[in-house]
């Protein structure tokens, strides 16, 4: 299990910034309807490194959607993709 790092996140979401792409976090919001995103066990670890992977409910054209994101720059599960 990570371990938190006080701001990594951000850092880590600045530095994507910083090249010109999203966060999984903020593809997923983007592409499901304006307010339905429900990231589940959000704030489970706050702050923590992880492993990149984002799991949401929400909708999409109004019909229930679950989705998982991930950032392909980092591992997930040990792996690269």
């Amino acid at each position: 299990m990570s371990t938190p790092v006080p701001g990594l996140a951000q850092r880590q979401a600045d530095a994507r910034h910083a090249r010109g792409r999203l966060t999984a976090r903020e593809r997923l919001a983007l592409l499901l309807d304006p307010g339905s995103m429900t990231e589940l066990a959000a704030g489970a670890v706050p702050d923590a490194l992880g492993d990149g992977v984002i799991t949401a409910q929400g909708g999409l054209a109004h019909m229930p959607l679950s989705l998982v994101g991930y950032t392909p720059d980092m591992p997930v599960s040990g792996f690269w993709f």
